[in-house]
């Protein structure tokens, strides 16, 4: 059942782009349907990044948030943004089920982290260029401040100083 999840969450890319390729540039807000499609993509992959154990399925769920954030609009997507990157985080903190479904140094557990994490990095770097978008135009998102700067710091290993830890 892993390559059919995986490639049920390649549909749902595929639906999710559909639905915010046509979107006004001015991200003004998408008719209800397609938000309603774009909404239940998205959610289907943040099930899949905290929940489900195989890694090439999570992969593609990291791959399938980070193309439909990239093809959106950052007001489009912007209530979605804390939630991808809390559960972003808590993949590559190891406490995400793919990412204890393996022994510790099991070779399967080796190779199938590399695919989740180099996924999980390329979705980090589209959020972050979706919340500077945010950012830029003076809009605050969900996440508190000290909440966010705490999950760049530990992102790039660094206190509060920014020295390495």
């Amino acid at each position: 059942q892993p390559c059919a999840r995986t490639a049920a969450i390649q549909a749902l890319a595929s639906l999710g782009y559909a639905a915010v390729k046509d979107q006004p540039p001015s991200g003004g807000g998408l008719p209800a349907k397609q938000s309603n499609v774009l909404d239940n993509a998205i959610s289907v992959c943040l099930v899949a990044l905290s929940d489900d154990d195989d890694k090439t399925t999570v992969a593609a769920a990291c791959d399938a948030l980070g193309d439909m954030c990239a093809e959106s609009h950052w007001r489009t997507i912007s209530s979605y943004l804390p939630q991808i990157a809390k559960r972003v985080r808590r993949l590559m903190e190891g406490k995400a089920l793919c990412t204890q479904s393996a022994a510790v140094g099991s070779p399967m557990r080796e190779e199938g982290d590399q695919e989740v994490f180099a996924a999980a990095t390329r979705l980090l770097c589209t959020l972050a260029a979706s919340w500077g978008e945010a950012r830029r135009a003076g809009v605050a998102l969900d996440a508190g401040e000290e909440e966010e700067d705490d999950m760049v710091e530990r992102m790039a290993g660094t206190d509060s100083r920014g020295k390495k830890r």
